[in-house]
């Protein structure tokens, strides 16, 4: 491959060839926001009618971005809510760690070791909400008539 080419790709900001492709990414990018925009509305309107056939007493927190389709399936389980305090443990030790890192550097071997710590406790805590996620969602589908697996 000529690297003289290469050099003029990098350098030669002005020619229509840099526009082009700058041009197609932009419009790459505008097409995976109205795609995910898509799949956020889809998915709200199956989890609203999900939650009115759940019978649970608010089906539009659906719309709740993030979180909504999960409040769906917490409420149709009727379950514990401890893993929601998982879920805030875990969000909370993952931004400590950040914190801790981006204050005391990455040259300070406790700050390390501490955060490291604090990461790992935030999987662990994230991975026990996906368990509950989980359930949730297999009890309700169950609540709508619908074999858990369905999911």
């Amino acid at each position: 491959m000529d690297t003289n080419f290469l050099t003029g790709l990098i350098t030669d900001a002005g020619s229509s060839y840099d526009t082009t492709l700058a041009a197609f990414g932009i419009g790459l990018i505008v097409f995976f926001i109205l795609l995910m925009i898509a799949f956020y509305i889809y998915i709200s309107f199956a989890y609203v009618r999900l939650g009115e056939k759940a019978k649970v007493e608010v089906p539009a927190m659906a719309w709740i971005p993030g979180v909504g389709p999960l409040l769906i399936s917490y409420y149709a389980s009727r379950m514990d809510s401890k893993p929601w305090w998982s879920l805030l443990i875990g969000l909370g030790a993952a931004i400590i760690a950040t914190l801790l890192l981006i204050i005391l550097g990455t040259t300070n071997v406790v700050a390390i070791v501490i955060a490291i710590l604090l990461i790992i406790a935030a999987v662990i805590f994230m991975i026990y909400f996906s368990v509950y996620s989980y359930i949730w969602s297999w009890k309700l589908f169950e609540a709508v008539g619908r074999s858990g697996w369905w999911r």
